[in-house]
């Protein structure tokens, strides 16, 4: 017996004697292992009776029944079934819930007015409230405006107050170098250039004050509370008081 019929495998060899075509080589082994292979031969054996009782058994007909008396179909019908118990209902519920979350993170707002609906996303202050936190924020800022002003004007009043200082101070250096002789002779004039001087450092400063206070009450909405030095009723301890 040749290697290629020893290396056939079982299955092989059943499916090929169960349809009837085993050569003479193939069949000289697949009766060897019958002799050889107990497990073989307990299959071929079990093969051969089914086939037999294959062959052996006879067709009969079936008997008449009664298909419809055999079986209560009535109990199968569908049965009308309670509102509470529809199939649709989960579904309803899944749906509105969504509904509801879709609502929430959008902040959907529906008014009704005037029997009319209107339907918006987001939150919506009423006019009259924004109205009042912008009055409110153009307070703070004029407010706040109005402190920065009065912290320059304050520094502006300063500065002009200590150029009048100095120049008071320059003018006395002046008489202190000067010698008695001349002290003398130009005292009269110095008087005069002093009152002089003084009333021109008034008025120009007077009207320094009046113009800047004029810009930071233009700033603020306000009028100025300075009088015009050319006006009749300009009091010069009026710079002094400030």
């Amino acid at each position: 017996m040749s290697d290629q019929y020893e290396s056939i495998s079982n299955e092989d060899l059943m499916a090929l004697w169960l349809d009837n075509q085993l050569n003479d080589k193939q069949r000289a082994a697949f009766e060897q292992r019958c002799l050889n292979d107990d497990d073989f031969a307990e299959l071929v054996q079990s093969a051969n009776q089914t086939s037999v009782i294959a062959d052996t058994a006879k067709d009969f007909e079936l008997p008449t029944w009664d298909k419809e008396n055999s079986f209560n179909f009535e109990k199968y019908k569908k049965v009308s079934q309670p509102w509470w118990q529809w199939q649709g209902l989960p579904l309803s519920s899944v749906v509105c819930s969504f509904v509801a979350i879709f609502m929430v993170l959008t902040d959907l707002n529906i008014e009704s007015r005037d029997g009319r609906f209107s339907i918006g996303f987001g939150s919506q202050l009423p006019q009259e409230t924004i109205n009042k936190l912008v009055e409110q924020k153009l307070n703070d800022k004029l407010l706040e405006q109005q402190k920065t002003n009065q912290v320059l004007f304050a520094q502006y009043l300063q500065t002009l107050q200590n150029q009048q200082t100095e120049n008071s101070t320059q003018l006395t250096q002046y008489l202190l170098t000067s010698s008695r002789q001349e002290r003398r002779e130009d005292f009269a004039e110095l008087i005069k250039y002093v009152n002089d001087q003084r009333r021109d450092d008034q008025l120009f400063y007077a009207n320094q004050l009046k113009d800047f206070q004029q810009e930071l009450s233009f700033q603020v909405g306000q009028r100025p509370n300075y009088t015009s030095p050319n006006s009749g009723d300009f009091d010069s301890t009026q710079l002094n008081d400030e």
